[in-house]
């Protein structure tokens, strides 16, 4: 797998360096998560009044079909 999950399967154990004071290069492990976690990427750009394409989230079959039957997701 290749991407976007890479980032978020690194950011748990990265997270863990940071409570070791373990020091890393780049990109700080909270921002990966901002980035990779569409709901709090979406509250930011909400907050900065940034427009957006519209999305859903569901965690069970049931908030998917709830989603399709509202017209919220098509395909």
């Amino acid at each position: 797998m290749a991407g976007g999950q890479i980032g978020q399967r690194l950011y748990g154990k990265a997270r863990s360096w940071l409570i070791e004071n373990v020091r890393i290069l780049g990109t700080r492990p909270e921002s990966v998560d901002l980035a990779e976690d569409r709901s709090k990427f979406s509250k930011l750009l909400d907050e900065l009044g940034l427009d957006q394409p519209p999305w859903a989230y569901a965690s069970t079959i049931e908030e998917l079909i709830g989603l399709w039957r509202g017209g919220l997701i098509t395909q």
